[in-house]
Order: C-alpha cells, then sequence, then structure tokens
C-alpha cells in the first residue's frame, strides 16, 4: 500500500513540474493589470503628499502668530480640505485592490 501511494505522489509531483513552462498568459490580462497596478500606485503617491501637505499645513500653523486671525483661519480650512482629500484618497486605494483581484492580477503585492 505505501509503495503503491509513494509511486503516485511521484507521478503527480513529476506531472505538475512541467505545468510552470506551460501557463499561457493574456496579453490583456496583463496589460489590465498593469494599468490597475499603475492607478493604485498613484493614489498611494497621492495620499503621500496630502500627508506632507498636511504636516507642512500643522507646522505653519504652529509658528503663526495668533494675531494673524485671517491666515490662521485660511490655515484651518485648508487642514480641513486636505483631511478630506485624504479620507476619499484612503477609501480609493482598497477599491483598486479589490478591482485587482477581482480582475484576477497574478503576484499582486499590497
Amino acid at each position: 500500500m505505501m509503495l503503491i501511494y509513494s509511486l503516485f505522489a511521484q507521478d503527480v509531483t513529476m506531472n505538475y513540474a512541467g505545468l510552470e513552462d506551460t501557463v499561457i498568459t493574456d496579453p490583456m490580462v496583463s496589460l489590465r493589470c498593469k494599468e490597475i497596478s499603475e492607478r493604485r500606485s498613484s493614489y498611494i503617491e497621492y495620499k503621500n503628499r496630502i500627508l506632507m501637505n498636511l504636516e507642512k499645513n500643522r507646522l505653519l500653523r504652529n509658528i503663526t502668530p495668533n494675531s494673524r486671525i485671517v491666515l490662521l483661519a485660511k490655515l484651518d480650512k485648508n487642514f480641513d480640505n486636505l483631511s478630506h482629500e485624504l479620507f476619499l484618497a484612503r477609501q480609493k486605494i482598497p477599491t483598486v485592490e479589490e478591482e485587482m483581484i477581482l480582475k484576477g492580477c497574478p503576484m499582486a503585492h499590497f
């Protein structure tokens, strides 16, 4: 019984060993996955730029004297707008990752 099992296991592994070279990839799928991956990268870069601008805004807010009321109001409004943009950007990234999974993109690293 063990001999039959070991022969069967060797036969199965030999059959699967050659499949790596015979996998056919559709060029359109690769192109689509590349486009989705580039879109995801651009959203991540956009999110990082927003985070950088929020940090600049925070530093400007800290060094601005309290007597500059109009400037402080503009910085606060800018902070609110950037926070909203960051919220939207953070929502887009998982959506694109889900699209990558649904489209069947291989080797999608998150």
